[in-house]
């Protein structure tokens, strides 16, 4: 799970950070406090992979691999404006505040 939220910040970030700082930092980006809380019994409020449309699993499959919208975009042959859309609906449904909150969520479940 740590390399998963490294992932995506490092790269945007990797030559100047250590791995350490990168994990730090992906935390700070999470308003996931290590506590179960509401999701003791499941996934947490929100995180229905069943409420993303076909486009938006693939996509939040990327996100989870790391690619930034750019890269998205070259992979599934879209514009970045629809790549970014996509991310945004993702975040929105699965009630994550950030990439790396929805990697971190969604890698536990």
């Amino acid at each position: 799970m740590i390399e998963a939220i490294a992932a995506g910040v490092a790269k945007h970030d990797a030559e100047a950070r250590g791995l350490s700082e990168l994990v730090k930092h992906a935390a700070a980006q999470s308003n996931y406090d290590g506590h179960p809380g509401p999701a003791v019994a499941g996934r947490p409020p929100g995180l229905a992979l069943g409420d993303l449309t076909r486009r938006e699993r693939e996509v939040a499959t990327l996100v989870s691999r790391g690619l930034s919208n750019p890269e998205i975009a070259a992979e599934l042959v879209i514009s970045v404006e629809t790549a970014k859309s996509h991310v945004k609906s993702i975040l929105r449904k699965s009630g994550a505040g950030s990439r790396a909150e929805f990697v971190t969520r969604s890698a536990r479940y």
